[in-house]
């Protein structure tokens, strides 16, 4: 090797390694490159492209990796190979690659407005006659002048109008009738394919026949002949039938009763006879009886008829607690009571009997509390005093199948202004109330109820609590306890 070289070699070596002295630093590997006693270049592989220098880089050159290693190269080698694609099945806005895209162009019945990030597409309709549109999102068209016409039938025959806004049915065809429509008009007609008429004239067997005879589809009928005493007359839809010789008798009622012939100039028709009570009719070839009868009429277990059809009556007697009086027209039966130890009997038509020694009944304590509660900021609704779990009014149950009256007795320290007011109620339904008092403004020891008649719903064992209120809702009472009788 001679001392260019030698020299040449030294310097490459110097600049390689000034190049790559910054790696020391980054605690990178340090890669020396020498062009050696060969030609060419030399090859080394990297991992990537990190911290590397590319030599005698021209501008608008790119580095591309060729599978192999980099090359500096011109960047116009390469072409822009950006692809605009079309997604979903409607019409495509782009018009080819590098994003070549359509213009957006509003259309009859739509306008479009556009801002920083959108395209707003909307419908450009107005109101037109008969039609009005409502609706900022989804739009509603509303006909406003809807079609009124009314289709009637005319004639007593079958109707080809059906219903609705002229709604009609179609003509329809037979084996033997041809049914053509033209631009204008309908044409109904035989279409021929019957061979012969088939129409045969008949009279009812066993009466005179008024049919002559029937052949070929024609009918021969016989005229009509009359006799003594009557004529025939005939216009162009019937024939008249006249008695000539009517029959004159006549027939009247005679004396001053009710009449039994209904009489009119040609005509003798009799009344039947009906008979009333206890009245019987009985009739033979000639003549009719009538008698009277005992009719029993009640449907009482006896009858003062002696036997049904009997003209007799049975005579009547006073039994025990009843009198029997005979009037003019009338027998008038009475009871026969009077007053005995303890009942009052009293009225003349309808006798009230009154128990004047009545069992009598002892109240009895059902109930008892004396806990004492202070309702503070008393509610002006009613509110139940003793809602603890567990307190004395627990067991305050009224076993009401046999009570008649309830009495309460209520302990109750008025404290406050205005008026208070408490009551008893069912406790499975406050509307059923068992005694309600008076409002009250001042303390109350022993504030009774008297015997209240017992309600209804206490027929059957319920349970009871004492509830109270007051007018302004800041008074602070103390209930000392209540106390329930039953009798």
């Amino acid at each position: 090797m001679n001392n260019e070289m030698k020299i040449s070699g030294i310097i490459l070596g110097a600049i390689a390694f000034g190049l790559l002295v910054i790696p020391i630093f980054a605690s990178q590997d340090i890669y020396f490159l020498n062009s050696g006693s060969g030609s060419g270049n030399v090859t080394l592989a990297f991992d990537d492209l990190t911290d590397v220098v590319i030599f005698n880089a021209i501008s608008g050159q790119i580095v591309v990796y060729n599978g192999t290693y980099w090359n500096n190269v011109n960047a116009t080698t390469f072409s822009d190979t950006t692809t605009c694609n079309n997604l979903g099945s409607g019409t495509f806005i782009c018009a080819g690659d590098n994003v070549n895209l359509k213009s957006l162009k509003a259309s009859l019945g739509l306008s479009i407005s556009n801002d920083s990030t959108s395209i707003t597409y909307r419908t450009n309709f107005a109101n037109g006659t008969g039609i009005s549109i409502t609706g900022t999102g989804q739009q509603t068209f509303t006909n406003t002048a809807p079609d009124n016409t009314t289709c009637l039938s005319v004639g007593s025959f079958a109707e080809v109008y059906k219903d609705g806004e002229c709604n009609f049915r179609d003509i329809k065809g037979s084996a033997d009738i041809s049914v053509v429509q033209g631009t204008n008009d309908i044409t109904i007609d035989y279409n021929g394919t019957l061979a012969s008429e088939s129409t045969v004239c008949s009279g009812q067997s066993g009466n005179y026949n008024i049919v002559a005879s029937s052949s070929g589809g024609n009918c021969t009928f016989k005229n009509l002949d009359f006799g003594a005493g009557i004529t025939l007359s005939s216009n162009g839809t019937h024939i008249k039938i006249t008695n000539s010789l009517p029959e004159a008798t006549s027939c009247s009622n005679v004396g001053t009763g009710s009449k039994i012939l209904k009489t009119t100039a040609e005509d003798c028709v009799a009344n039947s006879l009906l008979g009333g009570g206890g009245i019987g009719i009985t009739n033979t070839t000639d003549d009719w009886t009538i008698n009277y009868e005992c009719l029993s009429t009640g449907g009482g277990t006896f009858s003062l008829c002696s036997f049904a059809g009997s003209s007799s009556i049975r005579s009547t007697s006073s039994g025990v607690g009843i009198n029997i009086t005979n009037s003019a027209n009338n027998l008038i039966y009475k009871t026969n009571f009077v007053n005995g130890s303890g009942i009052q009997i009293t009225g003349t038509t309808a006798q009230t009997f009154t128990n004047t020694k009545p069992e009598l009944q002892i109240g009895q304590l059902t109930f008892i509390t004396t806990e004492d509660k202070t309702m503070t900021n008393l509610s002006t609704g009613y509110v139940d005093v003793y809602a603890t779990l567990w307190d004395q009014e627990e067991q305050a149950v009224i076993h009401g199948a046999n009570v008649t009256y309830v009495r309460i007795y209520l302990q109750y320290d008025f404290v406050g202004a205005g008026t208070d007011q408490c009551r008893v109620v069912d406790v499975s339904n406050n509307a059923n109330i068992v005694w309600e008092s008076a409002t009250f403004a001042v303390d109350q020891n022993s504030l009774d109820s008297g015997w209240v008649a017992r309600p209804a719903f206490l027929s059957v064992d319920k349970s009871i609590e004492l509830q109270c209120k007051s007018s302004n809702g800041t008074n602070d009472p103390i209930i000392r306890g209540y106390e329930v009788f039953i009798k």
